[in-house]
């Protein structure tokens, strides 16, 4: 099944060559084909699609601002008050399993078609996500990746955002936004989501990677989760002594000889800039650096002393008849990690 490229003279392109779903044996119509989307489209390429919209192919431009509570920000105020002409406002806490004890869980198939049916998107809907964060991008890919679960493809990023649709001089629109209801009909990818036991598996079958988007402190612990409720909680709590306790236990699983020849194995590790050259000079045990990669798109997102990247580390691990490493699990070698930096 091949894909046509987009010609190198269309760099601000969102959508490719059709590509036949005939192979899976699906009927003609809506769905005898499907259309692969850049994940990220430039303000140049919507202000023309604005302007001239291609036939066909409705563009529907969704505002997805969300903050945290210590930012102070009013994201629906905001939208009302600045937004790009047509776009209308995508309610992330809204649009959510709001009977779950937990934030922003998925709501139900029937849920999330109805909401997003309101806000004037249909399954032949372009969409268009963006934010107003100072960053370019922060909420919007939550949604983006949200139409992906719900088997909708045809949706893409706004490139540094509102912001830089702002820094570019294109025009603004301001007040609600009266959306058309349409019909939407979706379905659950549940490839696309984890689940917490396919989480706690993974820690022993290291059948997939998994990466932790949160900034580097949060992900050691050593700053506290921004969440009304939580922070004078977590203040009392101290977590080392209980990651010593896990760490032995784990370490019951002693090493053992195996003959099974090594599996590559690689991490990927967030850290800030000034944290790379202890990073590289420290690691031990097998560890080696393989690539850097700087967090980031075309657009320029923010403060250049706060830029943070992805480190990619491999080694070689030795693997038993019997599935056990001839190491201590990742998981303590993790919480050992962790422990350390308390």
């Amino acid at each position: 099944m091949s894909v046509t490229r987009l010609s190198s003279s269309d760099p601000g392109g969102a959508r490719r060559k059709p590509q036949r779903l005939s192979e899976s044996g699906q009927d003609s119509g809506a769905m005898s084909q499907q259309f692969l989307y850049r994940a990220l489209v430039s303000a140049k390429w919507l202000s023309e699609t604005i302007k001239s919209p291609q036939a066909g192919q409705a563009v529907k431009i969704l505002d997805a601002s969300w903050y945290l509570p210590k930012m102070k920000r009013d994201p629906r105020l905001e939208f009302e008050e600045c937004h790009i002409p047509g776009a209308a406002f995508f309610d992330i806490d809204v649009c959510s399993d709001r009977t779950s004890p937990y934030d922003h869980m998925l709501p139900s198939a029937d849920d999330f078609a109805e909401y997003v049916g309101k806000l004037g998107v249909g399954n032949d809907s372009h969409v268009i996500v963006y934010d107003a964060s100072d960053q370019g991008l922060f909420s919007a890919p939550r949604v983006w990746w949200m139409f992906r679960v719900f088997g909708h493809h045809a949706v893409s990023l706004l490139d540094g955002g509102l912001k830089n649709w702002q820094r570019e001089g294109y025009p603004l629109s301001s007040g609600k936004n009266r959306a058309v209801p349409v019909e939407f009909h979706a379905s659950l990818d549940k490839s696309l989501v984890k689940t917490h036991e396919d989480i706690e598996e993974n820690i022993e079958s290291h059948r997939f990677q998994l990466v932790d988007a949160r900034p580097s402190g949060r992900f050691r612990g050593t700053e506290a989760e921004p969440r009304e409720g939580v922070l004078e909680e977590a203040e009392f709590y101290n977590i080392g002594p209980l990651i010593r306790i896990i760490k032995d236990r784990l370490e019951e699983k002693n090493y053992t000889v195996t003959q099974v020849p090594p599996k590559h194995v690689y991490r990927v590790l967030q850290c800030q800039e000034e944290e790379l050259t202890q990073m590289v000079s420290t690691m031990s045990d097998g560890w080696r650096f393989e690539q850097l990669v700087n967090i980031g798109s075309s657009y320029n997102y923010g403060n250049e002393d706060q830029t943070e990247f992805l480190c990619v580390v491999s080694k070689e691990l030795y693997n038993s008849p019997n599935g056990l490493s001839s190491e201590p699990s990742r998981k303590a070698k993790l919480l050992q990690a962790r422990g350390l930096r308390m």
